[in-house]
């Protein structure tokens, strides 16, 4: 039943590592809310949302909510490097997701910063939605 869902995170944890920019970060399947700062710089993708709507006897259309989610360490330049994270996030996406889909966008983003000093960490928050279409027994 969450095939779809797999291949979405999957493509998407793929298209990620293959950016240089994200090359040397740790990914993670699953998501925890307490990092230790050691395991950074850090990326995780999800897909802890989708909502299903019957189209036709067979057909299912499905809104997965495709997350992904970026940590680093650092000092006062971490805003703006998040800015750049996210830029490079969004088209590695939207690139890898594109062709699996029948739509995908993305919807919202949001950035924290916690700690102080140089041991600041963000954290960047990218939600995207794909639109499939799969059998009603998918």
């Amino acid at each position: 039943m969450s095939l779809h869902r797999t291949t979405l995170r999957d493509a998407a944890r793929v298209a990620l590592k293959a950016n240089a920019r994200f090359a040397s970060f740790k990914v993670r399947k699953a998501w925890a809310q307490n990092t230790d700062t050691d395991g950074l710089p850090l990326l995780s993708v999800a897909t802890p949302r989708e909502v299903s709507e019957s189209v036709s006897r067979d057909d299912v259309k499905r809104h997965v909510e495709v997350i992904v989610i970026i940590q680093r360490k650092g000092g006062d330049a971490l805003e703006d490097i998040a800015d750049l994270d996210a830029e490079a996030a969004e088209t590695a996406v939207l690139t890898a997701l594109g062709p699996l889909v029948i739509d995908v966008q993305i919807s919202q983003s949001d950035f924290r910063l916690s700690g102080d000093g140089a041991s600041r960490i963000s954290t960047l928050d990218l939600r995207f939605t794909a639109l499939v279409m799969t059998d009603r027994e998918t």
